[in-house]
């Protein structure tokens, strides 16, 4: 074998590792599902929502989900309008999903009779209220932005009494300009402790964090969590937290404060068209392909995100 030929066969074999090397790296670490405010109803639409084309718009979007490599999915709250009926619906498309499915509670879910609101987090399946998990270097953590509200919890409940309370508290010690509203809600102490632990626990081991809750609490929005700013405040504290993503503002929103990407995904049930995106997640980055409506979003890690679509 002369030399001519055994730099060939050695130009060739490099080329083969380095183009197996770029295919690694431009392989997602774990790629997800996102659907918001699927808020399905059967009835006729309502200006721009139209619920009762959620169940279809539901199916089609399982079944694009399906056809890809998606390591889980999850809905953003306001699974249904309104009436516990609607989740009968929509819960044997869910379980459709080939991959795991999980759910965030939203304000709508809780448009059911009293005796039944305490029974929404269990017919969605869900380990608690608030949870967390971690698949390889990221943890997710679910928020319940319910915790502390006027329609989570039957009207004669202890729950329901200290979130009249703390309505009454923001309304007086709120700034002028902030919009406070009966169908947005709160963290309450006991989240926060929790939110607090799981973020120190995730910073000591190095992870990148994504939180993922109905109601935005970035930027100043009317659907803001009414403690929003406190909430923001603690995210802050930890160079780990990468992104919080939500539902609940229909419109979509987006915003970018030290270091943290804020992400409001625009709702399936408003309009004709469909909305749903897949995310994939890199050491460095996000990446938001949008389905229908959804825009597509670049996330880099500490930078303001870059919109391609």
């Amino acid at each position: 074998m002369n030399i001519s030929f055994k730099l060939i066969v050695l130009c060739l074999a490099l080329t083969i590792v380095s183009c197996s090397q770029t295919r690694n790296e431009q392989k997602p670490q774990l790629s997800i599902g996102i659907i918001a405010d699927c808020q399905y109803h059967q009835r006729e639409h309502k200006r721009e929502r139209h619920y009762n084309l959620s169940a279809n718009k539901l199916e089609q979007a399982v079944h694009v989900l399906n056809e890809q490599p998606i390591d889980w999915s999850i809905h953003l709250g306001d699974f249904i309008d309104k009436e516990y009926q609607s989740y009968q619906t929509l819960l044997p498309i869910w379980r459709d999903l080939k991959s795991p499915g999980y759910h965030v509670l939203g304000n709508h879910d809780f448009s059911v009779k009293e005796d039944l609101k305490l029974t929404v987090p269990g017919i969605l399946n869900m380990p608690a209220r608030y949870y967390d998990f971690s698949q390889g270097n990221w943890r997710f953590v679910i928020i319940d932005g319910n915790d502390l509200s006027l329609y989570a919890y039957p009207k004669n409940s202890e729950q329901h009494l200290i979130s009249e309370k703390t309505f009454q508290y923001f309304q007086k010690t709120s700034p002028p300009k902030k919009e406070l509203h009966t169908y947005n809600g709160a963290l309450g102490s006991k989240q926060m402790a929790w939110l607090k632990g799981v973020l120190d626990e995730a910073e000591n081991q190095g992870q990148q964090v994504v939180l993922f809750s109905h109601f935005p609490v970035y930027p100043i929005n009317a659907h803001n969590l009414w403690n929003d700013d406190v909430v923001v405040n603690l995210l802050e504290q930890y160079t780990s937290v990468f992104a919080w993503f939500n539902g609940h503002n229909h419109v979509g929103n987006y915003g970018f404060k030290n270091g943290i990407h804020y992400v409001t995904f625009k709702a399936m049930v408003n309009t004709t068209e469909n909305a749903f995106a897949v995310a994939n997640f890199y050491p460095e980055k996000i990446e938001i392909l949008g389905h229908g409506r959804q825009q597509n979003m670049i996330l880099p890690r500490g930078k303001q995100a870059e919109n391609f679509k």
